[in-house]
């Protein structure tokens, strides 16, 4: 499918359901064919209806969830957003990196509400209080970041990139590379991983990724 890799959150509650803001997933495409994920970035609004039918889709998922299983907490429905529309590929019963990502912007204690939620504690949360909060503080702050794991051999340390900063790093999985810069609101944050990657590439021989066609212009998103 083409079009731009996104994933929604939203929270179960025992009443209602919490629904966020798209999320744009940052899925690069290797010259095998193959893909590659290396982070996610609040940075993109879907073009026009695009949020709100993946904020319905989230919703309704929701509500599913809590009348089947009696389900409590965050989930997240990762898909493509496609010209004919949101295409879910996976549904995740638990929080997600886009999650964490948004969550970034502000101190408000997510993982304590989730925590508290799956732990069955009842208070008056006030679902749609809350979610009219959290999508007040997402849409007016953004964040955003590219990463990933290689094999090769890079010098490890911070390097200066245009608008920010790169840092090589070990893990578990080998070098680690991510790098978080400015972005403007509104527009997919992937050309601008791509071109960090080819920053990486030419000194550090990581391969050439490249980003999906852009064929979807963003547009302001919609209240």
């Amino acid at each position: 499918m083409e079009g731009v890799p996104c994933s929604i959150h939203g929270i179960v509650f025992a009443d209602d359901v919490v629904v966020l803001r798209p999320v744009e997933m940052i899925i690069l495409r290797r010259h095998d064919g193959s893909f590659f994920y290396c982070g996610c970035a609040s940075y993109w609004d879907p073009a026009a209806g695009g949020r709100t039918q993946m904020r319905d889709f989230a919703r309704r998922v929701g509500d599913q969830l809590r009348q089947e299983v009696d389900y409590r907490g965050a989930f997240t429905i990762d898909g493509v957003l496609t010209a004919d529309g949101f295409r879910p590929t996976e549904l995740n019963p638990r929080s997600g990196a886009g999650l964490s990502t948004m969550c970034r912007v502000t101190d408000f204690p997510m993982q304590l509400v989730l925590d508290c939620l799956v732990g069955g504690v009842e208070i008056d949360w006030r679902p749609r209080a809350l979610e009219g909060f959290l999508l007040e503080i997402f849409d007016a702050k953004r964040s955003g970041a590219t990463g990933g794991p290689f094999s090769c051999p890079a010098p490890l340390g911070d390097y200066e990139i245009p608008g920010g900063t790169l840092t090589v790093g070990d893990s578990p999985l080998g070098v680690f590379i991510r790098a978080a810069v400015e972005h403007p609101t509104g527009s997919q944050f992937a050309p601008r991983a791509c071109e960090i990657w080819t920053w990486a590439d030419e000194r550090f021989g990581l391969g050439p990724l490249t980003a999906a066609p852009q064929r979807y212009p963003a547009v302001a998103a919609e209240r």
